[in-house]
C-alpha cells in the first residue's frame, strides 16, 4: 500500500507542476523594452526549461515504480495516467523550449542591436552639449 501511495504523491507532484508550468506558459510571449527586461524573461525561461528537463527525470522515475507495481493492479488506470502526463510534459517541455529560444534569439539581436546604436548615441549626446556649449557663448 505504502508503494501506492508513493507513486501517487509523486503522480500528485509532477500534476502540480505541470499545472503551474501551464499557468506560467499561458498566452502570447510579452515583448519588452529594455535589456534587463529581456534578460530577466529569457532567465525566467531557461529556469522553467530547466526545471522541465528535471521533470523528465521524475516521468521516468514515476513510470518505472508504475512498471513495478502494474502487476498488482489496474493497469489501464496507470496506463491513462501515465500517457496523459507525458503528453502534457511533452506539450510543456516543447512550448518552453520554443519560447526559450526565441527569447535567447531576441535578446541577441537586440544587444546586436543596442552595441551598432550606441556610438551613434553617443554622437548625439556630444553634439547636443557642444550645442549648449556654443549658445552659452
Amino acid at each position: 500500500m505504502s508503494r501506492w501511495s508513493g507513486l501517487e504523491e509523486a503522480r500528485d507532484a509532477l500534476k502540480k507542476w505541470l499545472t503551474d508550468a501551464e499557468v506560467l506558459l499561458a498566452g502570447d510571449m510579452q515583448l519588452h523594452t529594455t535589456l534587463d527586461e529581456k534578460r530577466a524573461q529569457l532567465q525566467s525561461y531557461r529556469a522553467v526549461l530547466l526545471d522541465a528537463q528535471q521533470h523528465t527525470q521524475q516521468l521516468a522515475q514515476l513510470r518505472e515504480r508504475a512498471d513495478f507495481l502494474r502487476e498488482t493492479g489496474d493497469s489501464r488506470a496507470i496506463d491513462q495516467t501515465l500517457s496523459v502526463l507525458t503528453d502534457q510534459h511533452a506539450s510543456v517541455l516543447k512550448r518552453v523550449q520554443v519560447r526559450s529560444y526565441c527569447k535567447k534569439t531576441l535578446f541577441a539581436q537586440f544587444v546586436t542591436w543596442d552595441q551598432a546604436v550606441r556610438p551613434v548615441r553617443r554622437f548625439g549626446i556630444f553634439r547636443v552639449a557642444i550645442q549648449s556649449e556654443c549658445s552659452n557663448i
